[in-house]
């Protein structure tokens, strides 16, 4: 499990919001991207891409909440 924080522009009821909760009705892919801390050695570290993920909660008004990571085929297969 994933806990996440959306833009602070982004709110619930808002377009971008209902597709997010609503993903799987809506046939979008959440996908996430990660950074372990914005910079090091006064450098920007990159996104990370880490892979698909389904919505499993989200915060009363605030776009915020819990997302799950999905298996890939390949983890499916072990």
């Amino acid at each position: 499990m994933l806990h996440w924080e959306s833009q602070s522009n982004t709110a619930l009821d808002s377009p971008t919001g209902q597709n997010l909760v609503h993903h799987l009705t809506r046939a979008y892919t959440i996908l996430v991207f990660a950074r372990p801390r914005k910079k090091h050695n006064n450098c920007t570290v990159p996104f990370v891409f880490l892979g698909p993920a389904r919505h499993v909660s989200h915060q009363k008004d605030c776009l915020s909440g819990v997302l799950k990571p999905e298996a890939t085929a390949d983890e499916q297969k072990h």
